[in-house]
């Protein structure tokens, strides 16, 4: 968002009203898909993001830690506390610490979210 913002807004486009404003928008975008990356084989940078788009490797925007379940069955994540199923008690399980989320998960099931 940074660089579209600095790149097609800066200085801040002089447009009589919101759809010519868009249109140009749309303009800058469809350039910036056609500007070539010399630096990538001389690749340009749309054929970048639909080989990007097509390459099925899922992104999970979050961090990950390594958690021990205490005796109480809780783990603790930046002074939060999160419950867990008593059956982990002393076991390392993983927490995805979201922007707006927790998720916690042993090797392939889902325990809290």
């Amino acid at each position: 968002m940074g660089y579209a913002r600095r790149t097609f807004l800066v200085p801040v486009p002089s447009t009589p009203d919101g759809a010519s404003l868009n249109a140009l928008l749309m303009q800058r975008c469809q350039e910036e898909r056609a500007r070539i990356l010399p630096r990538r084989g001389q690749t340009t940078v749309g054929t970048l993001w639909d080989d990007e788009q097509t390459a099925g490797k899922s992104f999970r925007p979050a961090t990950r830690w390594s958690v021990k379940v205490s005796k109480q069955a809780l783990v603790r994540h930046r002074e939060v506390a999160y419950s867990v199923p008593t059956a982990y008690v002393g076991q390392s399980i993983s927490l995805y610490a979201f922007w707006d989320h927790v998720e916690l998960w042993d090797t392939t099931h889902s325990l809290a979210s």
